[in-house]
């Protein structure tokens, strides 16, 4: 119980180890339940319901505590100088691409072209269309890192 509840509860592990034990300690067939070779996937069951589910006990009781503020996911606003300098150095490292490189990957992030169509115009491999994009992408993201530190 302790080694389930550990890896489904992480910090909060015996809180929950607790509320499960209350649960199970409720129940009327937990022998039966036990005999029949299931006790340990009950319990599991058991622990990850009351992680996972915002209506159980526990959620209510511990983890709602610990959730994260609303604004978490919402994208940090750049300040317009700041959107000038992302800019440049994007255009920047766009320049030292190959014409190839570049080519593959203005139609795919910036024209929105998928790769499978691509391939189909131009008899190009989409393995190698998408191995393309995908250094491209990688190598932006360096050179960007470097102008912004």
């Amino acid at each position: 119980m302790e080694r389930i509840c550990k890896r489904v509860g992480g910090q909060l592990w015996e809180d929950l180890r607790q509320e499960c034990v209350l649960i199970v300690l409720e129940k009327d067939n937990v022998q039966d339940i036990i005999d029949s070779g299931g006790g340990l996937y009950y319990f599991t069951r058991i622990a990850l319901n009351q992680s996972h589910s915002n209506t159980s006990g526990f959620f209510k009781q511990y983890k709602n505590m610990y959730s994260l503020p609303e604004d978490f996911d919402k994208p940090d606003v750049l300040e317009d100088d700041q959107k000038e300098d992302l800019l440049v150095a994007i255009e920047e490292a766009m320049k030292k691409l190959p014409n190839y490189d570049r080519r593959v990957f203005e139609l795919k992030a910036i024209e929105g072209e998928s790769i499978c169509k691509l391939s189909r115009e131009t008899q190009i491999p989409r393995n190698s269309l998408s191995l393309t994009y995908t250094r491209a992408k990688n190598f932006l993201k360096q050179e960007i890192k470097k102008t912004q530190n």
